[in-house]
């Protein structure tokens, strides 16, 4: 008997507690069956969402009706929805001395909103077209790989790319192992629509993590971003072979000679010369007479001198540019 009397009292207890709860809920200002309830939304579309992350928003405005058309202030409202999330989230919203009140709708997909009050309802369908894909960063560096001490690398994000939309906005992050005087490190770039790409000459050999970010028109970040290692090595001095020395063919009678005297050599080769971390763009001959030439690439080179008397020597010197 002393368990069902206990039982009996926490009955009575539970039971009191809902009718107290039902109470407050009762004395709520609720709409009454032959009133209207409006409800919008603002925007009541959306062609894209940004990324599944993202979502949209839209205003949800509530305006309460009685019989005559006349707004009504102080009533309570509860919305839900059938997608996404309600700033109210679920709780009772309260009507203004206009009768409307406000809430906001969170979602990547089509939901329907319904604002109740007693016995009246409202509805509003916010429509969400498909989801924005983000955009991909791809970065081109040349000279591909690595690039030598004061001369000039390009970065480029021209082959980034954005399938429903366009790049808007270019990220660019240059970390460095030995970064140049007065460089931020990393170096942080950022270039509008249509700026993809940019040049850089370096002074310090270093490595560099060179990283991109790409953004599309509705904000949405590429990822990941995309990361290239690079190099920036000392340049090697070439080293330069003139060859063995060389006898040339005398004319002792040339009219033609400012000197009367010619003597030619039809060729001299500079082509035993290397560089070893390139190549040898640049062949110069001092031809120790004056005069000298500056061939590009061909490593061999003929000459005439114009001695004013016999025998004759000069000396040639070869200078080589990579």
């Amino acid at each position: 008997m002393k368990q069902h009397g206990l039982n009996w009292i926490l009955a009575t207890i539970i039971l009191a507690g809902l009718l107290v709860l039902a109470g407050c809920e009762s004395t709520d200002p609720a709409a009454q069956a032959d009133w209207t309830i409006d409800v919008t939304a603002s925007p009541s579309s959306h062609a894209i969402v940004p990324s599944p992350n993202d979502p949209v928003e839209s205003k949800i405005i509530v305006t309460v009706f009685d019989s005559a058309g006349i707004p009504q202030g102080g009533i309570g409202i509860r919305c839900s929805t059938t997608a996404g999330r309600l700033e109210s989230d679920g709780n009772v919203i309260t009507t203004d001395a206009s009768g409307t009140a406000l809430d906001r709708l969170f979602t990547t997909e089509t939901a329907t909103v319904r604002c109740s009050s007693g016995p009246t309802f409202g509805e509003a369908t916010v429509t969400v077209g498909s989801q924005n894909t983000p955009p991909a960063a791809v970065i081109t560096i040349t000279p591909a790989n690595q690039q030598k001490v004061g001369q000039t690398v390009a970065f480029s994000a021209a082959q980034s790319t954005d399938l429903d939309g366009f790049i808007a906005e270019y990220r660019w992050s240059l970390l460095s192992t030995n970064p140049d005087p007065g460089r931020p490190n990393p170096e942080q770039l950022t270039f509008p629509q249509g700026q993809d790409s940019f040049t850089r000459q370096f002074q310090n050999p270093q490595q560099l993590e060179v990283t991109l970010t790409v953004v599309d028109d509705l904000g949405a970040l590429s990822q990941p971003p995309a990361v290239e290692n690079y190099e920036i090595v000392t340049n090697l001095n070439p080293t330069a072979d003139a060859g063995p020395p060389q006898t040339g063919q005398v004319n002792p009678n040339n009219q033609g000679s400012p000197t009367g005297i010619s003597c030619t050599v039809t060729q001299v080769s500079g082509c035993g010369s290397t560089d070893p971390d390139g190549t040898i763009l640049t062949y110069a001959w001092n031809w120790g007479d004056g005069r000298q030439d500056f061939i590009n690439t061909v490593c061999t080179a003929g000459h005439t001198w114009y001695p004013q008397s016999l025998p004759a020597s000069f000396t040639v010197t070869l200078t080589v540019y990579d």
